[in-house]
């Protein structure tokens, strides 16, 4: 399903959800208080396994460490890329990404038992 800022279609890749965003996404004022998060060397590391320590990664090209970025906005984390790029772990398949702006979401699930939801850990 599209969201409502952009005409793409969320990626998945195991747990872990890229949902397209737009730029208006978020208030002026949220990005102004924007957090860039730090390189794990030369990788943008998008999420770790709670159980495994595997990661979902970017491995940057040298010189593109400041074009593409992690930004913290509040509890939620926005992937920006300036140019196509190759998210891998290390037991689900490579997605290509597109340039542009992405929600770093967990995938959660209902259970109907208990009538709560929760984190799918991966």
């Amino acid at each position: 399903m599209k969201n409502k800022t952009s005409n793409q279609e969320p990626l998945q890749q195991g747990d872990v959800l890229l949902n397209p965003i737009g730029k208006d996404f978020f208030s002026k004022a949220d990005w102004e208080k924007a957090k860039r998060q730090p390189l794990n060397g030369r990788f943008l590391t998008l999420a770790y396994g709670e159980r495994t320590g595997h990661h979902h990664s970017i491995t940057l090209e040298v010189g593109e460490e400041t074009d593409n970025e992690l930004i913290a906005i509040g509890d939620t984390m926005i992937l920006n890329l300036a140019k196509e790029q190759t998210v891998t772990h290390q037991e689900h398949g490579d997605i290509k990404i597109a340039p542009g702006l992405y929600e770093v979401a967990g995938l959660q699930e209902f259970d109907w038992t208990t009538q709560m939801t929760r984190k799918v850990v991966d």
